[in-house]
């Protein structure tokens, strides 16, 4: 039940948030001490061969490549028994979870009751089989809106949850373009593991306001008059096609993803090696001469939109020989809103 489980095909399929542990305790002890249970309806997908249906008369129930019940009218309803697979990983739970598994087998001081609560629990469940046609990847696009539907329109979902659930519904988009870059810049160089991918990660950059305050105009593609986004200076005779509204160009896109991290990683690596240790860390009370904040980070990206406007994007070597002395820079000064500003102190001081 891993949080990017829904974002790789290979792995579970399902998408599901992180449990919250603290959310579940609460849930169990509510139960406890009420001596009830929840009035409960889950929303799920499960695979359509990990499953048989019979009928009222004990007959199979036969589901055709399009997912319609053969021999039934599809308005017709019918009451079924349901079999199902005793097996991992087939049930992908879309919206409830908490609410399931508040009645796990536990070793806490609410085991007792529940217990006897796991065994009177009515379950309703909206069960979703997808048709054998359908792809994986039409079936986790499916799942992802679903479970932002449910959640934009009730308790708010968290900026991160949701540009990681555009990775998979508007791959093209520029918030989901700007959050594979951080995962390529997180995987390894100066940035390597320095940046958040999960919420119970503690001490490393906060992705959700890069993505939509520095990442989406460094790298937008839609802006035709742009000219300070790394796409105008991409040297590739397909880029074009990026543009094209429900393009199918995976390889180009990795492509521009590749590029966008190189040009990236560059200006951080020439930073690091030119700042003292102790400020390439995560600022924290124990380290106030930490820089790696999302200012800081967003303050970069902006100096590189500068850098590219002018027409002065170099080389490693050549952004170290520029920013001589930069560890005397008072990144400080700059508030969490003056990306922009930081951006042109930078640039005015050590490459105009």
């Amino acid at each position: 039940m891993r949080q990017s489980g829904w974002r790789d095909v290979e792995n579970v399929g399902h998408y599901q948030r992180m449990f919250e542990a603290k959310k579940i305790s609460s849930m169990r002890r509510y139960l406890t001490e009420k001596n009830r249970v929840f009035i409960n309806n889950i929303i799920s997908t499960i695979s359509i061969d990990k499953i048989k249906l019979y009928d009222k008369a004990g007959k199979l129930l036969s589901i055709n490549a399009n997912g319609q019940f053969v021999g039934y009218n599809a308005t017709e309803v019918t009451p079924a028994l349901i079999e199902i697979n005793d097996e991992c990983n087939i049930i992908g739970l879309i919206d409830g979870q908490h609410r399931t598994y508040a009645y796990h087998e536990g070793d806490d001081q609410f085991e007792i009751t529940i217990s006897k609560l796991r065994k009177i629990q009515n379950l309703l469940v909206t069960g979703i089989l997808f048709p054998k046609a359908e792809s994986k990847q039409t079936r986790l696009k499916f799942e992802a809106n679903l479970f932002l539907e449910i959640n934009s329109n009730q308790t708010n979902v968290k900026s991160q949850l949701k540009q990681e659930i555009e990775l998979m519904i508007s791959p093209f988009s520029t918030v989901a373009i700007g959050k594979r870059i951080l995962l390529g810049l997180n995987k390894s160089g100066p940035l390597g593991n320095l940046i958040e991918q999960y919420w119970y990660e503690k001490g490393k950059i906060k992705t959700a306001s890069i993505v939509s305050f520095g990442l989406k105009q460094l790298i937008k593609i839609e802006d035709v008059k742009a000219k300070d986004s790394l796409y105008t200076i991409w040297k590739n005779a397909d880029k074009q096609k990026l543009k094209v509204k429900d393009n199918k160009e995976f390889d180009l896109l990795d492509e521009y993803v590749d590029f966008s991290v190189e040009k990236i990683r560059d200006m951080f690596i020439a930073l690091k090696a030119k700042l003292d240790t102790d400020q390439w860390e995560t600022y924290r009370p124990s380290n106030p001469r930490g820089l790696l904040t999302v200012t800081f980070f967003n303050g970069i990206l902006n100096l590189l939109r500068l850098l590219i406007e002018n027409n002065k994007v170099a080389s490693i070597e050549d952004y170290k020989l520029k920013l001589k002395d930069i560890e005397k820079f008072d990144f400080k000064k700059f508030k969490s809103s003056q990306y922009r500003k930081m951006g042109e102190d930078i640039y005015n001081k050590y490459f105009k």
